[in-house]
């Protein structure tokens, strides 16, 4: 019979095989971020509070805000073109209403709206306030193929912790040189700033983070 081999022998064993196996596992590769192409700058309204701008393929500027709704706390998302002739007149595109049917849950306000152009496509990102404040708000996207004149119904985006609880954007995203997108998120639990990486059509492509540089 064999006598047992010393702990610190099977320590080492333990050690070297767990190293072997961390060698197997693929790197991530770092997103390239795509030069910024300048910033809009266009005279505004003067309801305008803090707009989201975005440039379409036509040379028109979109703009979105938030707005109070009325009811206590309660807010809308506004949206406008900016052509030849001005800005036209400002209309909802989102409200608790519209984002609590799209997310199946109750929504008290809209926050933070971003808009980011790529090809046809028109994402906007908001956050959607849940009756327990900030913590309880969802990372929400939308997307217009038509300009703005009508959109998708708000959808949940996955991110983490918690499941998406507590994020919201924290700036227009960056494009990457593969297509994919950088945006900038913020946890309303934390106040840690992070990224999620998403796909030109908006989908996540994983929940990790990048911490902001």
């Amino acid at each position: 019979m064999w006598p047992a081999p010393p702990r610190w022998l099977s320590l080492v064993l333990f050690a070297v095989a767990l190293g072997a196996a961390g060698w197997r596992v693929p790197d991530v590769p770092a997103p390239v971020v795509e030069p910024p192409t300048g910033r809009i700058s266009v005279p505004l309204l003067p309801e305008m509070n803090a707009p989201a701008l975005a440039r379409l393929p036509d040379g028109r500027i979109a703009a979105a805000w938030t707005a109070a709704d009325g009811a206590a706390g309660a807010t809308v998302i506004l949206f406008s073109l900016r052509g030849d002739a001005g800005w036209s007149a400002p209309r909802p595109i989102v409200s608790r209403e519209t984002a609590a049917g799209g997310l199946l849950a109750h929504i008290r306000r809209v926050e933070q709206p971003q808009l980011y152009v790529e090809g046809s496509w028109l994402h906007l990102w908001f956050a959607a306030i849940g009756p327990g404040g900030a913590a309880n708000g969802t990372l929400t996207h939308s997307v217009s193929t038509n300009a703005g004149g009508s959109w998708t119904a708000p959808a949940r985006l996955p991110t983490s912790p918690l499941a998406g609880y507590g994020a919201a954007p924290d700036g227009p995203p960056l494009p990457l040189a593969d297509g994919g997108l950088l945006l900038p998120l913020r946890n309303r639990l934390t106040d840690e700033p992070s990224w999620l990486r998403l796909t030109a059509t908006g989908r996540v492509v994983d929940q990790r983070h990048w911490t902001k540089p």
